[in-house]
């Protein structure tokens, strides 16, 4: 690619197109939750939630974040994730929902950031979710600041791991009820990004995959 604002074209018009849902999001799932998941198509009593995949130019590659949770009593303590949370009854829409989350959460003003499309809805069954994935840009790097009460760390990494076949694993994950399941993960900076986080990026590794000459690098 030979500019970000190219390679960001190109995801436009992919993100566009008719996209997966489940089949892609299910490559990533837990194969003992994968019969569940696909029981479930009612989302009518489900709390709506937003997340955002930031993507913005840094050392010659497009990067986006994740943020690794701080401890506390929930299904998703200690985990990594998107920045991202539940709609409030401020919240005009589930846009606005994303744009704030990522506000609070990694000091990222509402108006540097370009909304240029969203991902398939995905349900998260313990919680009760429905989360909506936005796609967001920036035109250099932010100046993060994690909310520590909500944030522990911010990771930053280059999207072109996500097409590395090294990068997806499996392992036994430890649950917050001591039960171990054997899941597929992606191994990023280290970090190993399992569950709902897991199952959005892979539609979003599809998307990119459909690039052609992708490349994130600049």
């Amino acid at each position: 690619m030979k500019s970000f604002e190219t390679f960001i074209q190109h995801l436009k018009k992919e993100i566009d197109k008719p996209l997966p849902g489940k089949e892609v999001q299910f490559l990533m799932a837990p194969k003992v939750r994968l019969e569940l998941l696909n029981a479930i198509n009612d989302y009518s009593s489900a709390r709506e939630s937003s997340v955002l995949i930031l993507l913005y130019p840094f050392k010659d590659q497009v990067h986006s974040i994740l943020t690794l949770r701080t401890e506390y009593q929930g299904f998703h303590s200690r985990q990594i994730s998107f920045p991202g949370g539940k709609r409030e009854i401020e919240d005009e829409n589930n846009e606005a929902t994303a744009l704030r989350e990522t506000n609070e959460e990694v000091g990222i003003n509402s108006n540097e950031i370009e909304l240029i499309g969203k991902l398939s809805d995905h349900y998260v069954y313990p919680s009760n979710f429905l989360i909506h994935p936005y796609i967001g840009i920036t035109f250099q790097k932010p100046n993060f600041i994690p909310e520590k009460k909500e944030v522990e760390k911010i990771i930053e990494y280059p999207i072109n791991q996500l097409i590395k076949t090294s990068t997806k694993q499996k392992k036994k994950i430890s649950l917050s009820n001591g039960f171990k399941i054997l899941a597929p993960y992606y191994a990023i900076e280290d970090q190993i990004v399992w569950g709902a986080t897991a199952m959005i990026l892979s539609e979003f590794e599809y998307v990119l995959s459909k690039i052609k000459e992708f490349n994130p690098e600049f």
